[in-house]
């Protein structure tokens, strides 16, 4: 409903500590969150976005799964400063101005951002294929055969959409590390999503990263030959081309999980300008993003003293907040388990997000929702029995469905049988 704070509650797109206020009543995407005050006599909900914008990072109400999630348990749990509703007005006010203060200089950054995006489409230039030009995906190593070693993980949810940004904060152990854990990328690389390419989940790499692993879902592009084709080049290609964004798109299959392959980006052509060329465009547009940066870091530096000023006098206590999941109609919900040894991450991830997707698609019409569940962020701890006794009895036996996935092992010893995930399916045909 309108003046909804929303924000993403599952993967890592919570690292991006994205907030926005609904201006009207919408539908928004499962994997987002809203939260509306209850009572507006005690916060107010402009109030509560501003909060929300200066004082709340959401990764630090994220739970450590992986994938990392919000849940409404952790969020009522949150306290804020609560002023008296004149000093939330007089808060509201003066962010308010400070909004209009920065208009400027956002309408700066939308119009350096579509200078860049009139260069790149402006481009005139006989066009080759990409896989005529570039290495894709040459180095991979198995983290299995270091079973001790700590990587940094690089997965689809890794990479900021449209902005190229890369949050490495994931930690895995070879030993554990999913079946999709196989990428290295070496300085001067492109990282482009297969998954969802239309999200613009894409990366250069200027240097070696050390210890990192990226997943199989990014294709790792390198040009085949640095006296005809810049890599930085390429990147900014897929970043901004219309019609990169085309081939793309066409190249994708049509249904819940639109990605595209190796022999798809190999096939894509794109415009073969002079080095020089490539260099000076290359140069100006770096020269535009890092204006684009310092411009928003202006931005962002400007609404977080005023809460300085208030803290003295803010009263901290909770607040009860209403959670909003914004899809309200009538439906019949199944639950689908997805079980699967620790080594398998990615392919979970794949899991939820077709899950969605149907979702989206299909349950307001069929008045069927589909409820994707996993020990790790469905099960809590009880004392008295085996780890796996509590996931049987809170997941597994209440799930309706359940699909297992398995990739190098069958996952660890429990009391009765060789895996946990050979007992949840056990159990679930008992059931």
């Amino acid at each position: 409903m309108a003046e909804t704070i929303v924000f993403p509650k599952v993967g890592m797109t919570i690292h991006t500590n994205k907030k926005r206020i609904l201006s009207r009543d919408a539908l928004v995407d499962n994997n987002t969150m809203g939260v509306i005050s209850k009572d507006c006599n005690i916060v107010i909900n402009q109030y509560l976005y501003y909060y929300f914008i200066c004082n709340v990072k959401l990764s630090n109400i994220a739970s450590n799964a992986n994938p990392p999630s919000i849940s409404a348990a952790n969020l009522g749990l949150l306290k804020i400063q609560l002023p008296p509703l004149p000093i939330q007005q007089q808060i509201v006010g003066a962010c308010e101005a400070i909004d209009k203060e920065c208009q400027d200089t956002r309408l700066r950054i939308e119009k350096i951002k579509a200078e860049i995006i009139k260069s790149v489409n402006s481009l005139q230039a006989n066009k080759e294929t990409v896989g005529a030009n570039c290495i894709i995906n040459q180095n991979s190593i198995n983290p299995l055969e270091t079973p001790d070693k700590e990587f940094a993980y690089i997965d689809i949810d890794s990479i900021e959409n449209g902005t190229g940004k890369i949050i490495a904060n994931k930690k895995i152990i070879g030993q554990n590390a999913p079946s999709r854990a196989r990428r290295i990328v070496f300085a001067d690389s492109v990282v482009v999503s297969t998954v969802r390419p239309y999200l613009r989940g894409f990366a250069y790499v200027n240097e070696n990263l050390e210890d990192t692993i990226f997943s199989t879902g990014f294709a790792i592009i390198q040009s085949a030959n640095q006296e005809k084709l810049l890599s930085k080049y390429v990147y900014y290609l897929f970043m901004y081309s219309d019609d990169l964004m085309a081939q793309m798109k066409t190249a994708m299959p049509k249904g819940s999980y639109p990605s595209i392959n190796k022999n798809d980006i190999e096939s894509f052509s794109i415009p073969l300008q002079p080095l020089k060329d490539q260099r000076l465009l290359v140069e100006t547009i770096d020269a535009l993003e890092r204006e684009c940066i310092s411009l928003q870091n202006i931005i962002d530096s400007k609404s977080k003293p005023f809460w300085i000023s208030i803290s003295n006098k803010a009263i901290l206590q909770r607040i009860n907040l209403t959670v909003e999941y914004l899809i309200m109609y009538n439906a019949n919900v199944y639950k689908i388990m997805f079980g699967s040894p620790s080594d398998i991450v990615d392919e979970r991830d794949i899991f939820f997000d077709i899950v969605h997707g149907w979702n989206h698609l299909h349950s307001e019409k069929n008045g069927v929702v589909l409820a994707p569940t996993h020990w790790n962020n469905d099960s809590y701890p009880l004392t008295g029995k085996h780890t796996q006794k509590i996931i049987d009895d809170v997941v597994v036996a209440k799930s309706d469905l359940l699909i297992c996935v398995f990739g190098s092992k069958l996952g660890t010893n429990t009391d009765t049988h060789i895996s946990g995930t050979v007992e949840e399916i056990d159990e679930h045909i008992k059931s």
